[in-house]
């Protein structure tokens, strides 16, 4: 008696679907050049800088990332203890939630952009000098809250023309906002390449300063 065999058939091929994972091969491992990808190597600088930083101030953070194609480096839960000299300096931590470093991307060549955004920003008033108590106590705070500060450079290479921008809120004291245009900005090393001088050619600069609580 013959067997069937499009059943034999089927049931093979589902015994074959529900094989165990060992019995397919395994994956391929990375090579040397899929460890040293751009983004490794610029992760790798960055934590080298972070090293270098620890030297100066206690520095710890929870997440760092990079990203060299849209020119952009983001950390995490960043707290920083600069430990000053004057009396309950020891108390003094920097919190900041998000911090943002930015420059242009790989496609463009004849601009630098460079910007740095920090989000969620917490300092005690032990950070801040003792003749900064004063000021604390005018605006009634103990410690100094910034949801966001944001601050951008962009310069272009031909004409050594140059553009700020600086954005900051204090809450309960003011926000503020600043932008200056330059028409030539460089330095001039002919006296001293050591210690060359600037030269600004201001075309522009505006000032706001919005008050949230510094003032009546």
């Amino acid at each position: 008696m013959k067997r069937p065999v499009a059943p034999l058939a089927a049931a093979a091929a589902a015994l074959l679907a529900l094989s165990p994972p060992a019995l397919a091969e395994p994956p391929a491992e990375p090579g040397f050049l899929d460890l040293i990808t751009p983004n490794r190597l610029l992760h790798g600088l960055a934590q080298s800088a972070v090293m270098g930083l620890r030297t100066q101030l206690d520095i710890k953070y929870g997440t760092l990332r990079v990203d060299i194609a849209t020119g952009r480096m983001v950390m995490t839960d960043l707290r920083l203890w600069p430990l000053p000299e004057w009396e309950g300096g020891r108390d003094c931590m920097i919190s900041i939630d998000r911090l943002t470093l930015r420059t242009n991307g790989l496609e463009e060549v004849e601009r630098l952009r460079l910007g740095l955004t920090a989000e969620g920003i917490e300092a005690p008033q032990s950070c801040f000098p003792p003749d900064a108590a004063e000021g604390f106590a005018l605006v009634g705070l103990d410690r100094l809250v910034a949801p966001r500060l944001n601050a951008e450079l962009e310069y272009h290479l031909p004409g050594a023309e140059a553009k700020m921008h600086l954005h900051a809120s204090v809450e309960g004291v003011a926000t503020a906002d600043a932008t200056v245009d330059f028409s030539y900005l460089w330095f001039d090393g002919r006296d001293d390449i050591e210690d060359p001088a600037p030269v600004i050619y201001l075309r522009h600069a505006l000032v706001k300063l919005e008050n949230d609580g510094l003032w009546d």
